[in-house]
This record gives structure tokens, sequence and C-alpha cells, in this order.
């Protein structure tokens, strides 16, 4: 048989006047880990099925967490490689363009003053 958590009874509940879910979560979770790793701990009973099944679906939750957690990781990693490249190229084709457009400034005809002219051409 699984052995009840302690302290399960003196957490307070969550509550949304004094704090927030979030708040409480931690705890709770804690608390579910903690269980877990008693439950994991355990030895292992095959003529048991009802703790086998349970330490079974443990171990392969937590593994698939873990998982998840490695993918996200990474996901995370190559969209902030991605994300540096993209400003590195904007930066060149900002420089670039800066560049061209001081190119072209100083080869146009009108990029001295013109003077003053009477009235308006047509």
């Amino acid at each position: 048989m699984v052995p009840a958590p302690t302290g399960a009874a003196s957490l307070p509940a969550p509550s949304g006047d004094e704090t927030t879910y979030a708040e409480q979560s931690p705890p709770y979770t804690r608390l579910a880990l903690d269980h877990t790793k008693r439950l994991l701990q355990m030895p292992l009973d095959p003529h048991n099925g009802h703790l086998l099944r349970a330490q079974t679906t443990a171990a392969l939750s937590l593994i698939e967490l873990q998982l998840q957690a490695d993918v996200l990781r990474l996901r995370t990693t190559e969209e902030d490689r991605r994300t540096q490249k993209r400003a590195r190229a904007l930066a060149e084709l900002a420089a670039r363009v800066r560049s061209e457009k001081d190119i072209a400034a100083d080869e146009t005809p009108w990029s001295t003053p013109r003077p003053p002219t009477n009235g308006p051409q047509r």
C-alpha cells in the first residue's frame, strides 16, 4: 500500500482574495513530487499489481515531462539563434542601405543647395 502524504491537510486551499492559485501551487507541486519520489523509491513487488501500476505510471509520466522540458528548452534555444541571426541580417542590411544612401546623395546634382528662384516654375 502507498503511504499517505504527510502534511497534506496543513496546506491552505487557494482562495481568490488572499492569494492566487499560482502562489499556492508550488507547495502542492512539491508535495506531489515528494509523494512520487516515495512511490518510486519503494521496492518493486511483482505480486502487488496496484503498486506496480502506480510506479510504472509515475515513472513514465516523469520521463515524458522531462522530454517535454528538453524539447521546449531546445526549441527556445533554436528560436533565440534564429532571432539573433535575423537581427544580424537586419543590421547588415540597414548599414548597407545607409551607405548606399550616402553614396547616392553624393552623386545627385541637387545634393548641393540651389539658389532661391523668383516664384513658382512651370
